[in-house]
């Protein structure tokens, strides 16, 4: 279990009136709502609760959420007045200076993280004036671990008071089929005990649908029925467990867009016997509770030995103590009953000698020859897998006390060969060292935390270890087709458990991934190699309508998957540098993907009354990111639809007057045809007159920074974000500067390029090239031109758009297909998508309201022998592409992009050269002068800063071949 590190500072304005602070019952809740949704074990959960304050006077509005200590946030925001104040996640040393920093100009500020049991507590208090509303909204996530043949999700359900609109939705979709699901009764404390005593009714107002792969539980309880639990209403978790079949010995491997994830779980395997030694504290701090659970415990579990099994204990204070001094025994139930006798009659005193007990344990092994192999051979040449289950309270004080040097000798005794898993009894244990000795050891640490259950956590945990059906376990995937994966080394597998391993495919296009399992079992080793179909980028979900960017769960599970492993990797690296680099590493991931782990904090500013004045009002949080920023491969565009984007927020229509209209040219009509559409559709033809305004590409000067088609208005820049036209030349914009970097890319004749690829929004732009004549002058370099583009919107309401732009017109494929031709000038309007064509301009794609494309249409009507009719793409708005955005052109949209000018810069007779950064990446630039058309302005010479031919590769993301679109995947 990890801790997370929260930090979230909620900051009221300088100088709002406070008055006199209620308490929080005077403010109500009126809204309280819980909805997540698993995806192949990927919980993405959303909390959202909506207060009111009825009283004359200002109250205190608190948001209380305990959250599992396994997940990671990934979004928080605070609604009030009419707008969304999004929390920013940030390294934590920076958030910690935003938040000191807005302390120190007097502002309000509420400290947000505590731990508790099992979970991380979240608590945010806000002051709420009289009469006033807001809501809190709480995003996090975490992958299900399988224990005891099941996976559980808690919803933390404790709204300290009674709501009347207090729901739970549960949405389960396993492509694999559901073998089970129930909904527990609501668990009222953090103790065992409910959890292990059979089972009751589930809760009242709950209700369960189901089909093979599908599950969607909604809680619905009302007033009344939240009283009966008690005054404050309903203080518990709602507790769902399932379970999924697995068919294939080998797993079940799932993919999304160029990431996969293996799912290791089989079933109906005999048993692996262990030779197990129990490592018991017995020091002074052992007097009392925790001695007399531990008893109970081993009681329990002593009976619960199989038979074929072998055990010893020893127990350790400053005096080590072992019951079979030789090796361990056999689990008869003659010897399991001595073993009773002699735990019922330790005793607690002495100081604590950890180093001494492990030493001790690594010693019996040894005598017995299990060190060599990993296991040792029993009796009928049956495997036994050598554990070591280490129970202690405290700190190292007697002995060997340093804590690098127990490490040290642990890993030399143990060698490698033993599974070490530590337990660390109440809250004075030094628990990173016993975190450290089992990740360098093959096993796992776990917290008992000093509660009356105790003795059934030990239990609990004993219960998880107890039947081994494999160990030794390597997952290996054949023909270098995956990079970037997680784990695939396993010391074993338990009866009830999961492996799981997330990496990135080479190509995300290849339908099967060959998997080879060795590992060892019962009686053999085992051997085994399976071609594992594949999904593929076109998965749809088995559940109708679940949450948006659920069915990216690949991505950001792989995310998550990674940032635990690097997490703790840290805690095993003894050098500075390999520790500052796995940080590096894990926090680059966790700002990449806005995780909230104990690299990162969450930072929410309100701003200042000025601020508030000037900024404009966002219409919703931000959704977490669902895919990496970056794929080595453009993949199949997807068939099933992702959702629909929103439709263009409805403004006053605003109409330019006195704009001349654009002159077309004329041209000779372009041979090659559009691409063919994504659907084969009834064809209909449509024109819609542009009268009043003209087209936004027009070729002429227009300098208005709003305008207007039909009744919707878009706020259009008065420049170009990022373009790429002519052979094909690319031109950039650094983010936030006025500088603009300039480079050729030398494409192939026929190539179809991926331009823009953005998995969260739906949208992707594909470029064909073809050949020109080449240059006399430069008879080695190509010249290939754009002849056609294509602008994918998937959707999941109206079956998404497709848009292809030719020389020849423009056709619109969705719920029909339509056929623009470039006369008359005309405006086609679709749910979230505006289309304006027009010869003398091009093609205006709007998507939104938050995401505008220009297409060029170059036709020359009196060509050079080295002039060609094409096409150029330009961005002229790109609020509405997420931060995965990725492609050929899309991969600058968020990249970390700086220029470094040297301070004797334009001094020389030579071109000004400058270091151009993009994150690591460094690339020496020159200062040139180009046409370029980065504005609605003609094209014009223009400065930029070009890269070197031989330095473009270095700035991508790729090479030139990464964006190349196989064939039977283009548009």
């Amino acid at each position: 279990m990890l801790v997370l590190g929260v930090c979230v500072a909620v900051l009221a304005q300088h100088g709002e009136r406070t008055g006199h602070t209620h308490p929080a019952t005077s403010v109500v809740i009126t809204d309280f709502l819980i909805q997540s949704t698993v995806v192949s074990r990927y919980a993405l959960t959303t909390v959202k609760s909506v207060v009111h304050n009825p009283a004359s006077d200002s109250g205190e509005a608190i948001f209380d959420m305990e959250l599992p200590q396994s997940a990671f946030i990934s979004n928080f925001s605070i609604t009030v007045g009419g707008k969304v104040y999004p929390a920013e996640v940030k390294e934590k040393e920076k958030a910690q200076k935003v938040y000191d920093a807005a302390r120190a100009r007097g502002q309000t500020a509420a400290h947000v993280a505590t731990r508790g049991r099992e979970t991380e507590k979240f608590r945010v208090a806000v002051t709420l004036e009289a009469g006033g509303r807001l809501s809190f909204e709480l995003t996090y996530e975490q992958l299900l671990s399988r224990r005891l043949g099941r996976y559980e999700l808690a919803l933390g359900v404790r709204p300290q008071q009674v709501v009347d609109n207090l729901t739970v939705e549960v949405v389960i979709a396993e492509p694999a089929g559901i073998d089970l699901v129930e909904v527990l009764p609501l668990r009222t404390s953090r103790l065992l005990t409910n959890r292990l005593r059979g089972t009751q009714d589930v809760p009242d107002a709950t209700s369960l649908e189901r089909t093979a792969t599908c599950a969607r539980i909604r809680f619905t309880p009302s007033a009344e029925q939240q009283a009966q639990y008690s005054s404050q209403g309903i203080q518990g978790d709602f507790v769902v467990q399932y379970d999924v079949p697995m068919v294939d010995l080998i797993g079940d491997v799932q993919t999304y867009n160029g990431y996969f994830v293996h799912y290791f779980a089989p079933r109906k395997l005999p048993i692996v016997s262990k030779d197990v030694v129990f490592v018991i504290d017995v020091s002074t701090s052992m007097i009392g509770q925790k001695l007399k659970q531990t008893k109970e415990a081993m009681n329990t579990i002593l009976s619960d030995l199989h038979t074929d099994d072998y055990f010893n204990i020893i127990t350790f204070s400053d005096v080590i103590e072992v019951w079979k001094v030789n090796q361990s025994i056999p689990a008869t139930r003659h010897n399991v009953q001595r073993a009773k006798q002699y735990v019922k009659k330790m005793e607690a005193s002495g100081w604590t000698d950890i180093n001494g007990a492990l030493l001790t344990a690594a010693e019996l092994f040894r005598k017995g020859g299990s060190l060599e192999p990993s296991v040792r051979r029993g009796g009928e040449g049956r495997n036994k897998v050598p554990l070591v289950i280490f129970l202690t309270d405290g700190e190292p004080t007697s002995g060997v006390t340093s804590p690098s040097a127990i490490i040290n000798n642990t890993r030399a005794a143990m060698g490698g060969s033993l599974s070490l898993f530590c337990l660390g009894f109440g809250d004075d244990v030094d628990f990173p060292l016993l975190q450290r000795l089992s990740l360098d050891n093959r096993g796992v640490a776990r917290r008992i935390y000093e509660e009356a259950d105790a003795s059934l956590q030990l239990k609990g945990f004993y219960d998880e270890v107890a039947s081994p059906l494999l160990f030794d376990i390597q997952l290996q995937y054949l023909d270098n087709r995956v990079e970037e994966v997680t784990q695939t080394l396993f010391p074993a597998f338990f009866n009830g458990s999961e492996l799981v391993v997330a990496g990135r495919l080479r190509d995300p296009g290849q339908q099967a991934l060959r998997v080879r399992l060795q590992a060892s079992g019962s009686t053999q080793a085992l051997e085994l190699e399976n071609s594992i179909p594949l999904n593929g980028s076109q998965a749809t979900l088995p559940c109708p309508g679940p949450a948006i960017g659920a069915q990216a769960f690949v991505q950001r599970l792989w995310a998550y998957h990674t940032i635990q492993e690097l997490l703790q990797a840290q805690l095993k690296v003894d050098d500075a540098a390999g520790r500052r680099l796995l940080r590096e590493k894990a926090l680059a991931l966790s700002l990449k993907y806005n995780f909230v782990t104990p690299l990162t904090s969450m930072v929410v500013v309100k701003p200042s009354v000025d601020e508030e004045a000037a900024a404009p009002t966002p219409s919703q949080p931000p959704l977490p990111s669902a895919t990496p920023a970056s794929a080595r491969r453009p993949t199949a565009l997807p068939r099933d639809p992702l959702p629909t984007l929103p439709t263009a927020k409805a403004a006053t229509t605003l109409t330019a007057h006195g704009m001349p209209a654009p002159q077309a040219t004329p041209g000779p009509s372009p041979a090659d045809p559009a691409p063919p559409a994504s659907t084969d559709l009834l064809s209909l033809r449509s024109h819609l007159q542009l009268q009043e305004v003209e087209s936004l590409i027009s070729t002429t000067m227009l300098r208005s920074s709003d305008f207007t088609l039909g009744d919707v208005a878009y706020d259009i820049p008065e420049s170009y974000l990022f373009s790429v036209d002519g052979d094909p030349h690319f031109v950039i914009k650094i983010p936030h500067s006025n500088e603009t970097i300039c480079f050729t890319v030398d494409g192939h004749a026929e190539d179809t390029l991926r331009l823009i690829e953005d998995p969260l929004s739906g949208i992707t732009v594909d470029g064909h090239l073809v050949g020109a004549p080449v240059n006399p002058e430069h008879v080695d370099r190509p010249r290939n031109f754009f002849d056609w583009i294509s602008v994918r919107v998937a959707g999941s309401e109206v079956g998404g758009y497709m848009v292809n732009i030719s020389q020849e017109g423009v056709t619109l494929a969705g719920e029909a297909r339509l056929d623009i031709p470039w006369e008359p000038r005309s405006v086609t309007n679709r749910p979230g998508l505006k289309l304006a064509v027009s010869r003398g301009a091009g093609a205006s794609v709007m998507l939104g309201g938050k995401t505008h494309f220009l297409i060029l249409l170059h036709r020359y009507a009196h060509p050079s022998p080295l002039q060609l009719n094409h096409l150029g793409f330009y961005v002229a708005k790109s609020d509405g592409l997420s931060q995965e955005i990725r492609g050929l052109l899309g991969q600058f949209q968020r990249a970390d992009i700086r220029l470094q000018r040297p301070s004797h810069a334009g001094k020389g007779e030579e071109p000004e050269e400058a270091e151009l950064w993009r994150g690591s990446q460094k690339v020496t630039v020159s200062l040139v002068t180009k046409t370029v058309k980065d504005s609605l302005l003609p094209a014009h010479e223009a400065p930029c800063w070009l890269v070197r031919h031989e330095d473009i590769e270095r700035l991508m993301d790729g090479a030139y071949v990464d964006y190349v679109v196989p064939q039977n995947q283009g548009a």
